[in-house]
Parts: C-alpha cells; sequence; structure tokens
C-alpha cells in the first residue's frame, strides 16, 4: 500500500520539527534573552538574585549552571556546585518558560537573624546584592511553572547574627512532583538535624502534599537518642507563612544524643510531647507547649554542684542521681518558658523554672533541696548557713539563679551556699586543686653505645 503524497508531505514535515527541535531549542538556550528569563524566573522563586559560574546549554540533555549562587540583603545566601534544567519547548518558542526538571546539587542554604530575630541589615557599600522583588505572585507563579524539583546533598544553616548556630540540617534529600496547576507530592529527608544544641533528632524523614499555598507534611519519621519520633505539620507559602508543627517522641535516651551536644547535661530515659506554631517570618509569634518526662538519669558536666558536694561531703550532691524528672514548657515571646522544670533525686530535689530564649541565654531561679540529716557533718554545719530552716518533710533549701548562655551557663549557687566573700575565695582554691595537674616530661638517657669488641 502506498503512502499518498499528502501524507508523505505530513511525516516529512513532522520528522523536519522532530529534527529541528533540538536545534531550535538549543539557540533559543544560547541567547541572552532566554538565559535572563531562566534566572529571573529562579531569582523570582528563591527570593535572591541568582548568578552563576557558567552556563551550558542544552535541549535533549538538561542545561547546566556550574557554581550557582544567590543572597540577599540581609546575608542570608544559597549556593549549589551545579543545577540542571530541562526547559518544555513549545512555552520556549511562545515566549513562554515551563521547567520541565530542576536539579540542584551539592546545595548550602544558610540564613542569618538579627538578635531580635528579625533580619540583620546588611552593610551600606557599594558592593551590596540588590535584593530582588520577589513577590509571592511570582513564586507561585513559578511552582505552577515547574514539574519536578529535586535537590541533592543540601545543608541547611540557620545562624543567629554572632555567628552561632539555631537550627542545622545535613544530609538533606527533596523531591517535589508537580502538574499543571501546582498541585503535587513529594518526599523530604535529612540524615542529621539539631536546634540550639538541645535537641538532635537522625533520619528525619517526611511526605509532602502542595495543595493551594499550603505544604502538608505528613508522617514525619526520626530517631532522637534512638528512640522513634513521629508527628506532622503544614506550612502555608504565602507572608507571612503562618506553620504549624505536632511532635511525640518516646525512649529517648538523652546520654546517647547529648554525645554531640555539649550544652546539654542531662542523662537518661525521655519521653514526651511538642506543639508549636507562628509565622516563619517571625519568630515572635511562635507559641505552643510541651511536656517532658525524664527517668533514671543524671546530671552530667555540672563541676559546681560535684564542687559542692566535695565541699560539705555529701556524695548525694556530688553525684546527682534523678529518679524521676518533669518539663513542662510554653513557647512565647521568643522564649522556652520552663512553668515547671523539677529533677526528683530521691533525698534530693532540684527545681529550676525560668527561661531559655532562642538567642540561647538562660535565666533559671532555681532551688536545692537536702534532707537535714545530710547537713549534720562538721564541715556541712559550719558551710550551710545559706541553706534556709528545714521545712516539714524535713528539707532544707537553697535558692539561687542560673543565667549566662548554654554555652557558657553561669550560677551563684558558691557564694550563696558558703557566703559573699567565702564563696569566691573556695571558688579560686578549688579552681586549681580540681585542675589537671600537669605531668612534667622525663628525658630520657640514652644509653651508651656499646663498644665495639
Amino acid at each position: 500500500m502506498k503512502l499518498s503524497s499528502n501524507r508523505i508531505r505530513y511525516v516529512s514535515l513532522v520528522a523536519v520539527l522532530l529534527l529541528a527541535a533540538p536545534l531550535v531549542g538549543g539557540m533559543l538556550l544560547r541567547t541572552d534573552a532566554v538565559q535572563s528569563r531562566i534566572r529571573e524566573g529562579l531569582s523570582a522563586g528563591t527570593g535572591m538574585q541568582v548568578k552563576c559560574e557558567s552556563f551550558q546549554p542544552g535541549f535533549w540533555s538538561a542545561t547546566r549552571m556550574t557554581r550557582l549562587t544567590a543572597a540577599n540583603q540581609d546575608g542570608s545566601s544559597l549556593s549549589a556546585n551545579d543545577a540542571y534544567i530541562k526547559l518544555e519547548l513549545l512555552p520556549l518558542l511562545t515566549g513562554g518558560l515551563v521547567f520541565r526538571e530542576i536539579r540542584l546539587e551539592g546545595v548550602r542554604l544558610v540564613c542569618i537573624e538579627a538578635h531580635q530575630g528579625q533580619p540583620a541589615q546588611s552593610a551600606s557599600s557599594g558592593n551590596a546584592v540588590k535584593e530582588p522583588q520577589a513577590k509571592e505572585g511570582q513564586r507561585m507563579k513559578l511552582l505552577k511553572a515547574l514539574r519536578v524539583l529535586n535537590i541533592t546533598e543540601a545543608a541547611v544553616d540557620w545562624q543567629l547574627a554572632d555567628g552561632r548556630t539555631k537550627l542545622q540540617l545535613e544530609g538533606v534529600d527533596f523531591r517535589l512532583r508537580l502538574n499543571d496547576d501546582g498541585v503535587g507530592a513529594g518526599e523530604f529527608t535529612a540524615t542529621r538535624g539539631t536546634w540550639m544544641d538541645v535537641v538532635q533528632v537522625r533520619d528525619l524523614r517526611a511526605g509532602l502534599a502542595l495543595a493551594g499555598d499550603a505544604v502538608h507534611l505528613e508522617d514525619i519519621r526520626a530517631t532522637c537518642g534512638e528512640g522513634p519520633v513521629a508527628g506532622s505539620g503544614e506550612v502555608n507559602l504565602l507572608s507571612p507563612q503562618p506553620f504549624a508543627f505536632r511532635v511525640n517522641a518516646k525512649d529517648v535516651d538523652m546520654e546517647k544524643m547529648s554525645n554531640d551536644l555539649p550544652s546539654l547535661r542531662l542523662a537518661g530515659k525521655a519521653q514526651g510531647a511538642l506543639q508549636i506554631q507562628g509565622s516563619l517570618a517571625d519568630d515572635g509569634s511562635w507559641t505552643g507547649g510541651g511536656k517532658i518526662e525524664i527517668q533514671e538519669g543524671k546530671l552530667k558536666g555540672v563541676s559546681l554542684l560535684q564542687m559542692i558536694g566535695q565541699i560539705f561531703q555529701i556524695q548525694e550532691i556530688a553525684n546527682f542521681q534523678i529518679k524521676k524528672g518533669l518539663v513542662n514548657l510554653r513557647i512565647a515571646d521568643r522564649k522556652i518558658l520552663l512553668d515547671e522544670f523539677v529533677l526528683d533525686g530521691g533525698d534530693l530535689l532540684l527545681a529550676a523554672p525560668g527561661s531559655l530564649d532562642f538567642q540561647r541565654n538562660v535565666a533559671l531561679n532555681a532551688k536545692l533541696s537536702v534532707p537535714e540529716r545530710l547537713l549534720n557533718g562538721r564541715v556541712a554545719q559550719l558551710l550551710s548557713r545559706g541553706f534556709g530552716a528545714p521545712d516539714e518533710a524535713g528539707l532544707r533549701s537553697i535558692a539561687f539563679q542560673v543565667g549566662g548562655t548554654l554555652d557558657k551557663p553561669s550560677t551563684n549557687l558558691m557564694e550563696k551556699a558558703v557566703g559573699e566573700g567565702l564563696g569566691g575565695v573556695v571558688n579560686q582554691l578549688l579552681g586549681g586543686f580540681l585542675k589537671p595537674r600537669k605531668v612534667e616530661k622525663q628525658e630520657t638517657k640514652e644509653a651508651p653505645a656499646e663498644a665495639p669488641r
């Protein structure tokens, strides 16, 4: 059966178009106008001005942008070793821009905030980067023009203005698939996440569902101190980006979690729940609360309690063992408010309500309660004037304050325990005794060589 001349022409035309499409697409991608549109689209979507070291056009294969960088006036930045972009041909021929896929590899996102949680102001200089006017409509427009977003080997570092880390995520992989209406689903994973050096999770993963303006995080899973963590949440993409998260954890081994967290000085088994909501753009709006229970634990590395125990010759203080602990907390005004923080050591009781703000500053009004019988020793009787009279339960208490930061806490416990004048002297004297002694190096004399026979 022979093909008609019209059919031959039609087949030939289709073949020519198919063969010419890569050439036409490649020519368009080499134009400055299209490359500028790609950068502008990425800038509008990220809210940062995107630049790259090199632009290698491709059509059937992905267009590659190497050493991609973006920055804001507040100092926040985004970088990627490589960006691979695939475009749809028809929208490109008609002046549109549809991303069949955006793939970013080796991504690092750094967010910087000022001391009160507001964006830091950039230094005034002629080289300051001008932030693009990334309106929300443009961001949503980019999502509707995107079919697949794939991010691998990423890291997120949310820093305070002084360089300390507030939130850190490592080993992040992110994949999102979208349809023409901006509705889609995906997955998020991270090998490790740390918040303010007091909580660390590993093997974090969650399912993603994007519909309308909101991203829903479904079935959040992680491990914390080898115990399971589960939760859910949602984040709105439009300003002020309201969010809400709910998580619960059980069988958390705090000692295993704290091996990488020098600021955490607790060990034991913990379980609890936390819920938090507010605006991503303003952590001053964050509210919420939670409850944590601790069993069979201990205080780690609290040298001052060990020192007090040695001075008073009370082993129970020097080696404070936690039978059970309870923390009831609220989140408000950029602070974690510890309405109740009680560590029950059986004979001893340590209560430390107060606050920990998002800048990692500590303010606790603590009280240590000790049975009177433990203060009957000769040394304890001489130095126990800082303890109050025994209550109905036979406990004598001393109130003191804990301040400073998580990294460098400070307290007036010594002054309260042995008196204002004597406290500083004892600190200096014991400081010298408690320092590890330097081992003097002994010179090893070489044995004289044996004379040849």
